[in-house]
């Protein structure tokens, strides 16, 4: 990695610490924050949620594992009077400098998919591996998730990631391999739709297969920690979520878009088992399309702009590999930009926290009022499927050993600006905010 990198990954760095102490999507920041303290002190979520409940707020529940990860990091931040226990409940906010320190956990996180995400690239042979650099390092999206959101799925892409990595490098789903995949799973639920993926990618007998399905379980179990006396309250909050059962809401004449969908791309990869196994790239492929599977089934009010990050690591690999399927990179942003229409938290109400400026609307909303709020909406989920449906063809295309054939002045102009294209429209972000943060403080 020359120096010119290492340039982009230090802007990178500084983004985000600019995001972390001024940007707070604060529902989400102080509930996951509640939870963490509660682990922390008790060692159990029953305070958290009592506290939720109360005030009738939604809980946000994950693995166990996760709050207890975090509950050492505000437990050391604590023990040297960084930040105060006190000052995390639902009643405040918690001051900008500590709300920083509690969110510079997610750089470990963050380092760690950045380096699983080249370490796989270069395994794979992709060709612009510095695309890879600059989609991370200039990703608004990415970083406004990761560190104004605090949510769980940075974390659990990094334990994906690496099972990922290790899966490819030794070509067989280990234990290293099956531990990091369990861990994903328990923290994030989605990693459990890959499973078979793994399975079919590194096992030529049922006897292998068994075993690894039964080492993964059990492997689960253990990480669940069943035995704790919160489990339930894990299970009915967490695993038994509307959230967590989104996926199942969408239906074709009564049967659930997704459980078809899904049964039937993982038949069709039993049936090329053969080709998938010959290839990392197609198994980087089948886990990208089974992402997008997940996207299709899910129904659009619980699409949440979370959920995003989970393709972005796979489609920079792919685009990285074949430059013109870059405008599949916009659906993660059509997705956030249909979730700022509806909540001003993701452009500049995020600065609440810093500036006081407290605002119910974004210019964005304003804007789709004065052209129908549902043209636009409407308009911008279904620009979100459609290039979900052309990925989704495009990696069947592969699987099937058929090229996706791109005209020739088509693939000579992402040649030239697909890059540049990507990173341009993504900047969009900072145009939306800056302007939105200038109408709300003008006109407030």
């Amino acid at each position: 990695m020359n120096t010119k990198w290492i340039f982009f990954i230090t802007i990178g760095i500084i983004l985000r610490l600019v995001f972390a102490y001024c940007m707070t999507y604060s529902s989400d920041f102080i509930i996951l924050t509640l939870h963490i303290k509660s682990v922390a002190l008790t060692g159990n979520l029953f305070d958290s949620m009592h506290a939720m409940l109360k005030v009738e707020e939604n809980p946000q529940l994950y693995g166990k594992i996760w709050y207890q990860m975090w509950g050492v990091w505000i437990q050391l931040l604590a023990r040297f009077h960084f930040i105060s226990m006190d000052s995390i409940n639902l009643s405040k906010h918690i001051v900008p400098y500590q709300q920083f320190l509690i969110k510079l956990f997610q750089m470990v996180f963050d380092a760690l998919i950045l380096f699983f995400t080249y370490k796989i690239a270069i395994k794979l042979a992709v060709k612009r591996l510095h695309f890879i650099i600059l989609f991370w390092a200039f990703n608004p999206l990415w970083i406004y998730i990761t560190y104004s959101m605090l949510q769980s799925d940075i974390a659990m892409l990094t334990c994906l990631l690496a099972s990922i990595y290790i899966t490819i490098k030794y070509k067989k789903f280990n234990y290293a391999a099956i531990i990091l995949l369990s861990l994903a799973f328990v923290i994030k639920m989605m990693p459990i739709l890959l499973l078979p993926i793994f399975i079919l990618y590194t096992h030529k007998s049922n006897k292998l297969t068994l075993f690894s399905f039964v080492e993964f379980a059990l492997i689960t179990i253990i990480i669940m920690q069943p035995w704790s006396n919160d489990f339930l309250l894990m299970r009915q909050f967490g695993l038994s979520s509307r959230e967590a059962l989104g996926i199942f809401h969408e239906t074709w004449n009564g049967a659930s878009v997704f459980i078809l969908m899904y049964t039937s791309f993982i038949f069709f990869l039993w049936h090329k088992r053969k080709l998938l196994q010959s290839s990392g790239t197609l198994f980087i492929v089948a886990l990208t399309a089974t992402i997008l599977i997940v996207y299709l089934g899910e129904t659009h009010v619980l699409l949440f702009p979370q959920f995003m990050t989970w393709i972005m690591p796979f489609a920079a690999i792919l685009v990285a590999q074949e430059i013109s399927l870059f405008p599949v990179l916009i659906a993660p942003f059509t997705n956030f930009i249909f979730a700022a229409v509806i909540n001003n938290a993701f452009l500049s109400g995020a600065l609440a926290d810093l500036t006081g400026i407290k605002t119910k609307t974004s210019i964005l909303a304003m804007f789709s009022q004065m052209f129908h709020e549902k043209f636009l909406t409407t308009g911008l989920r279904t620009l979100f499927v459609g290039l979900c449906v052309f990925f989704l063809y495009y990696c069947i295309l592969q699987l099937n050993r058929h090229k996706f054939l791109f005209d020739r002045a088509y693939r000579a102009f992402s040649e030239k600006w697909g890059i540049l294209s990507i990173i341009m429209f993504y900047q969009l972000y900072y145009v939306f905010f800056f302007l939105d943060f200038f109408i709300q403080k003008t006109y407030k």
